[in-house]
């Protein structure tokens, strides 16, 4: 009987009734039968295996390859059991032998663990399977994997694979985790590139293009326009032609009025050049935090007064704006080209070239 149709009947079975002997007769030894064990040979299924130098643990199944000195331990108990209170149990088997690849079945479920990697045992388990429910060429392929007999033959590509498979089975599971909190930070800080899409999205579809700051309002979740975006409300129209593009943008916004910034790669939103100043001192700041005090104590001049323009004391300072996260002030009274000289010579006190900046209209 091939190894799909043991499967197949383990699917479509009734649940076995009896002890764990049961289910290693009914489910485990059929299993590792068709995965090429000779299981009547103890010397590569040996039951009740010793651990230990003083054998004072036993295993219910050591398999050993002829061809390797690793062996691959399989715990297994009553069907229907519950494993999770069961893992500790296993993994001290595994502490005490050094067995690199261990396996925990209550005949349905398989728990596939590296009992030596890092983290909580849920952390160490690198593949889970159960028959009532994974497809057969799911079952087949994982159990071809890491549990045949010609697979354990070269068992440090066992672990190999263990290990890749534990890896993916990490990402995927920080994935999970991390994706409902960087969408909702999206939701409350858009992302230039998201709220462009949007707009671009439902000028398509509707022939009206929202305002930046429309979308931004929908994406954080208000149910209504807040007073100070009415007068933006009014800008939604359809896209001009080409014709009447020159006037209308003009009325919106100034030639030399900065709408957002790039800065090592990453877009930021701003509306005023003292914003462009502020996030350029913020990202700094955030990413050399430990070095910059000694960076901006520094004085000197660099075609413009640059000395002393980031301060601790913001009673000291003229119109200041905080840099984020910080105790440190900047001064904010000055004009557009003094604020870019000031950016490019910050960016330099700390190694970078002036063009990691660049400046959108």
């Amino acid at each position: 009987m091939a190894l799909r149709e043991v499967l197949k009947r383990i699917q479509d079975a009734q649940r076995i009734e009896g002890n764990e002997f049961a289910t290693r007769q009914a489910l485990i030894l059929p299993i590792l039968h068709e995965l090429g064990w000779d299981i009547w040979d103890t010397n590569q299924v040996a039951p009740e295996w010793g651990i230990g130098i003083k054998k004072k643990y036993r295993v219910d199944y050591a398999l050993k390859h002829p061809n390797s000195k690793r062996r691959v331990y399989i715990e297994v108990k009553p069907q229907g059991t519950s494993l999770e209170k069961e893992v500790s149990q296993m993994l001290r088997y595994a502490f005490e032998d050094g067995t690199r690849v261990c396996t925990l079945t209550n005949g349905i479920d398989w728990w596939f663990y590296l009992p030596f990697e890092e983290g909580s045992p849920e952390d160490r388990r690198f593949a889970e399977l159960n028959i009532k429910k994974d497809s057969i060429e799911q079952l087949i392929d994982e159990f071809e994997t890491y549990l045949s007999y010609k697979s354990l033959a070269e068992s440090d590509k066992v672990e190999q694979h263990a290990k890749q498979a534990l890896k993916a089975r990490r990402n995927r599971d920080n994935l999970n985790k991390e994706l409902p909190r960087i969408w909702q930070d999206m939701l409350d800080n858009p992302p230039f590139e998201l709220i462009e899409f949007i707009e671009n999205r439902v000028n398509k579809l509707i022939g009206l293009r929202p305002s930046n700051e429309q979308v931004s309002c929908f994406l954080s979740g208000q149910k209504s326009i807040p007073a100070n975006l009415d007068q933006a409300s009014t800008k939604i129209d359809t896209v001009p032609k080409k014709k009447e593009r020159k006037n209308t943008t003009k009325s919106l916004k100034k030639p030399d009025q900065p709408v957002s910034i790039t800065l090592f790669g990453v877009r930021h939103l701003v509306k005023t050049w003292k914003d462009v100043w502020e996030v350029v001192a913020s990202e700094l700041y955030n990413k050399h935090t430990n070095e910059f005090t000694q960076v901006v104590s520094k004085s000197g001049r660099r075609k413009s007064h640059v000395e002393n323009f980031v301060e601790i004391n913001e009673n000291s300072i003229h119109n200041y704006r905080q840099i984020k996260n910080s105790e440190y002030w900047i001064h904010a009274q000055v004009g557009s080209e003094e604020i870019k000289i000031r950016c490019h010579y910050l960016l330099e006190q700390f190694g970078y070239h002036k063009t990691e900046l660049k400046i959108h209209f």
